[in-house]
């Protein structure tokens, strides 16, 4: 496989990652604007109606929320993430 194609699937890779996230983000800030605290789990979302059910990323792994935070549960087969600048 050629440093190319590396690159490509890296891209597909992030990708795949980033629409989860950007979904739950705007609907933890407008959770937390409105009820005035960030939502204690996913479920509470899902009750207001901000999600449809947990997050989970390409590889089934719910995302973590942690506060207003969301990132990859560290059991996630995704970890560890790709340092920037590293080559694939």
């Amino acid at each position: 496989m050629t440093i190319e194609e590396q690159l490509r699937g890296f891209e597909e890779w992030v990708k795949g990652v980033t629409p989860d996230v950007t979904v739950a983000g705007p609907g933890v800030a407008t959770f937390t604007a409105k009820q005035g605290h960030a939502p204690a789990a996913w479920a509470d979302l899902v009750r207001a109606g901000y999600l449809r059910g947990t997050i989970v990323d390409p590889t089934g792994a719910p995302y973590r929320l942690d506060g207003s935070t969301v990132s990859l549960d560290p059991k996630s087969r995704l970890l560890p993430l790709p340092k920037e600048g590293a080559r694939p």
